[in-house]
């Protein structure tokens, strides 16, 4: 179970480390587990669409950069969907649902709302 944890981390610093998207708590923790001397084991964690059960890996911040930018420059008005430009096996978190759901289905799950909201 995580906790909440506030730090005091130089203005500068913490604006660069925004900018080059570190994961804060992630270096924490890992700092935190060296400091105590614990092994840091990543597993090998397989993980699967919650609609259609399709495996898949986890979506890095990367892919979806690319996937907006592919998608800005379609030059197709009206159409800003990333997703549509997004690797169909990989895989996003939903929150608050805490499901995973592949890009494939989440166009279809945006599709679907567009639609229903016309």
């Amino acid at each position: 179970m995580k906790g909440k944890l506030t730090l005091s981390v130089e203005g500068e610093l913490m604006q660069k480390a925004k900018d080059a998207q570190i994961n804060i708590s992630a270096l924490t923790e890992d700092a935190i587990r060296r400091k105590l001397g614990e092994k840091i084991v990543q597993a090998n964690e397989t993980i699967t669409c919650y609609f259609c059960y399709a495996p898949g890996e986890k979506e890095t911040a990367e892919d979806v950069r690319e996937s907006e930018r592919k998608a800005k420059e379609s030059n197709i008005p009206h159409t800003f969907i990333p997703t549509e430009y997004a690797e169909k096996t990989k895989l996003t978190w939903l929150c608050p649902e805490e499901k995973w759901i592949c890009n494939k289905c989440l166009l279809v799950k945006i599709k679907s709302v567009s639609i229903a909201q016309s």
